[in-house]
């Protein structure tokens, strides 16, 4: 789709501490990244809100602490799950394009069958 669309894709997969984070992108995915506790997640977040460019894009996706009950994996730990008011009191005034919480069915191999917490939010930096 990039390609037929005339854009550039470039993706990188690494540690978190060993990606550099000095350089701003035009958008920012943060997928399933919920294996830090409350205080880490602050910094992880202000990490994140840095690396996206002014007016660029943050998207993440993961668990909300209702997948603990539905026991479907994900983090072991509901407070490292996000709610809708983690993600707009860890971006103020951002502009929010999407934020919502629901439930999917998931079939994604073995060890993840049935039913998913799941949680979007995308928002674009200030500026």
């Amino acid at each position: 789709m990039a390609v037929e669309a005339g854009v550039k894709v470039s993706a990188h997969v690494s540690a978190w501490d060993d990606w550099d984070w000095s350089r701003a992108f035009d958008a920012v995915f943060g997928i399933f990244i919920q294996f830090m506790g409350p205080e880490p997640r602050k910094q992880q977040f202000a990490t994140l809100s840095e690396a996206v460019r002014p007016g660029g894009r943050l998207v993440l996706h993961g668990y909300t602490p209702e997948q603990i009950v539905l026991g479907t994996v994900g983090p072991l730990f509901a407070e490292n799950m996000y709610t809708e008011e983690i993600l707009t009191e860890a971006f103020p005034n951002w502009q929010i394009e999407r934020l919502a919480s629901y439930e999917r069915g998931a079939q994604e191999g073995r060890g993840h069958p049935g039913r998913s917490a799941l949680i979007d939010f995308v928002a674009h930096r200030p500026g």
